[in-house]
């Protein structure tokens, strides 16, 4: 990493690269079916297509075609959806607190309800409760993100202090600066969950340190 760079009006993603791979992986596709297809198992008027003068006609008719990869629509708030699937990343879909009640039949649970940007209050059976909650639970053995690219353990200790030095910043100082924010991690919790973790959430009463208790590893044998 020798310089930084900013982001293209169009954003991260090389549509020229994605246009020539796709264009690529498709034609290799194409000929793996050509090579594997039994022939006697296609009709006669069709076995013109695994020849190998109709299959050059194709790929050259392919190779001379403009590709586009359709990638969706440019998103007008781009950081508010990132922080909202960041979320998921790094905690549960659903924070314990948020949860009011179950008596053993029936779940109440709160939730910000994204069109209102306003905190409802919704009870449901145990089981509807649990299927809305296990569509955010990740397939057996999947491999969920957590710090990737510059922010990855392996290299952010090496790449941050670079990318600072590029923008022109200086690492360290920024750092004791987070360092002594005390109140940083509240106020990241209240911009990703909208709730601040030191407010209840049912009566709104700020919480008090009343007494501060440690356990020892053998009190419970």
């Amino acid at each position: 990493m020798s310089r930084w760079i900013t982001a293209s009006s169009d954003g991260f993603i090389p549509h020229q690269v994605l246009r020539n791979n796709f264009r690529e992986n498709f034609l290799a596709g194409m000929q793996t079916l050509w090579q594997n297809q039994l022939t006697d198992t296609v009709p006669l008027s069709c076995r013109f297509m695994f020849t190998p003068v109709y299959q050059s006609k194709v790929v050259q008719t392919v190779l001379g075609k403009f590709w586009f990869v359709w990638i969706g629509k440019k998103m007008d708030k781009a950081f508010k959806e990132v922080s909202y699937i960041a979320r998921y990343t790094k905690r549960p879909p659903i924070a314990e607190s948020n949860i009011l009640a179950y008596d053993g039949d029936m779940v109440t649970f709160t939730f910000v309800e994204h069109k209102t940007q306003k905190q409802e209050c919704l009870t449901l059976t145990a089981e509807d409760f649990m299927k809305l909650l296990i569509r955010h639970i990740p397939d057996n053995n999947f491999r969920v993100v957590r710090y990737y690219g510059l922010f990855a353990n392996r290299v952010r200790g090496e790449l941050l202090p670079r990318v600072f030095t590029l923008l022109g910043h200086s690492y360290v100082q920024i750092k004791e600066a987070v360092e002594q924010l005390s109140s940083w991690w509240r106020r990241q919790l209240d911009f990703f969950n909208r709730l601040d973790p030191l407010i209840c959430s049912v009566c709104l009463i700020p919480f008090e340190l009343i007494s501060v208790m440690y356990v020892k590893k053998d009190t419970y044998g």
